[in-house]
């Protein structure tokens, strides 16, 4: 496991409800990127949307968020996010994976004290593709944010001095 690159699985979706195969795609992912040899699996998030999402019959986003955290109580690597549910409008997803960036990049100051000379990123696919990627950094320009937040589906590579990446999979 020595100099495997990071990765955390995140999945948006509406978990309308939560099934054995969302929890199955964590573990295929993560099964996969392990045996390349080149990736660690840090953890697995579950984000479900927001209640103004606008997906017919769907469940209010507090009671899909215990569905979740039932569901995962043996887990010991997938965990349940609340932020996007708590959000008063749908979240795109290149925002929900800034949130979720920004959150890592505090815990890893919080044990790891401030080291200006590492910059976590964060890559994911594109919800619309799942095959397109892009990049977000610390260094990233206003055009590129905005073409992210616009969906853009730019690749933004670095050299980085610690890269922790995020894989994109698809939820409902």
């Amino acid at each position: 496991m020595k100099n495997r690159i990071p990765v955390v699985l995140l999945a948006c979706g509406s978990f309308n409800p939560i099934t054995n195969m969302h929890l199955r795609l964590f573990e295929v992912a993560r099964d996969h990127l392990h045996q390349t040899g080149m990736y660690q699996v840090m953890e697995g998030i579950i984000s479900p949307v927001s209640d103004s999402y606008g997906k017919k019959d769907l469940v209010a986003s507090h009671h899909r968020v215990a569905m979740a955290q039932l569901a995962l109580q043996t887990s010991d690597w997938i965990r349940v996010d609340s932020w996007e549910s708590e959000q008063p409008r749908w979240m795109e997803t290149v925002k929900v994976l800034r949130h979720h960036h920004g959150e890592l990049l505090k815990s890893s100051a919080s044990t790891e004290g401030p080291d200006p000379s590492k910059t976590l990123s964060a890559s994911a696919g594109n919800p619309a593709s799942h095959r397109r990627a892009f990049e977000t950094n610390s260094t990233e320009s206003s055009e590129q944010r905005q073409l992210s937040a616009e969906g853009g589906s730019q690749w933004y590579p670095q050299l980085l001095g610690s890269t922790l990446h995020f894989s994109l999979m698809g939820g409902s």
